[in-house]
């Protein structure tokens, strides 16, 4: 007979060696990212229309770490996360030009980063208050964009310093962003 102590250790080694394997797929599948995401503190500041805080652009070992195709999928996830949200409205419906928003996106996040000035390259400077002009965006609409984005970004696995640099850099630029004030209903 097998002593009961060896077995346990065995079963106990098995058991912990698939739990680290699919640990990321168990927390982010029961939703326990959140608890992460409140030690992180990726708060959300309100702002209104017009506010312009000064912003910080994210540290520069955010692009070193997760490389660009690290910050490729991340925008991608971002989108993806969008385009079944409550502001799925303010993105292109046809699979190619939602393909274009993406990279367009990537390209920004890439530059501002550090990286290769990739969408400068592709689109002229920024200008991103006048690009979003076409756009109804409001502070509530501002927080939904957050929220996908604090899945998005809790999923690279990154460092906590790397991503608290990033949330903050796109915390408080999305606020330059609104540019309507909600419908009341009567």
């Amino acid at each position: 007979m097998i002593p009961v102590t060896p077995c346990i250790r065995v079963v106990t080694g098995i058991f912990f060696v698939l739990f680290s394997r699919f640990a990321k797929q168990i927390i982010v599948y029961f939703g326990f990212y959140k608890q992460i995401q409140k030690r992180m503190e990726l708060k959300i500041d309100l702002y209104t229309q017009g506010e312009r805080p000064e912003v910080t652009k994210p540290h520069p070992d955010f692009l070193k770490t997760l490389g660009e195709e690290g910050v490729r999928k991340m925008v991608s996830r971002h989108y993806d996360l969008l385009r079944v949200s409550e502001i799925k409205n303010l993105f292109p419906d046809e699979e190619e030009e939602f393909g274009k928003a993406k990279q367009r996106s990537a390209d920004f996040m890439i530059q501002i980063c550090g990286g290769p000035d990739y969408f400068n390259q592709n689109r002229g400077r920024p200008m991103l208050i006048n690009r979003h002009s076409p756009f109804s965006i409001t502070s509530e609409g501002r927080i939904i964009w957050l929220e996908c984005y604090r899945v998005a970004l809790t999923e690279t696995n990154l460092p906590e310093h790397l991503i608290l640099s990033f949330w903050n850099y796109i915390q408080v630029f999305s606020a330059w962003m609104i540019n309507s004030t909600p419908k009341t209903e009567k």
